[in-house]
């Protein structure tokens, strides 16, 4: 299902603004530690407290287009806290490919 978004995404891939974030690690950096199954009650609520001291997460929630599952919008808002923190120079980056370019951000 992303084969598409990731080719579109290969087209702008030299731009060193463009970096690979993981919500997952996102998710642990933000709370301190590994979060339950995202597709689960427990999941979706530590997923939330986790960003809640950044943003309003149920509002920004109730904000996401119509049909989009509730753990693809929290891991939007996971890539867009890890961009905050990119920006601020705070983000953690994991293994570097051979450009020395970081693969995953947290």
């Amino acid at each position: 299902a992303l084969r598409h978004a990731i080719a579109e995404v290969q087209a702008f891939a030299a731009d060193p603004r463009v970096v690979e974030v993981h919500p997952e690690l996102s998710f642990a950096a933000a709370s301190g530690r590994v979060a339950a199954p995202k597709r689960t009650a427990a999941g979706v609520a530590e997923r939330v407290a986790a960003l809640q001291g950044w943003t309003d997460v149920v509002a920004a929630l109730a904000r996401a287009p119509a049909g989009v599952p509730v753990d693809d919008a929290l891991d939007a808002l996971a890539a867009a806290w890890t961009a905050v923190r990119i920006r601020a120079g705070l983000a953690v980056s994991y293994p570097h490919d051979a450009t020395a370019r970081p693969l995953i951000q947290a």
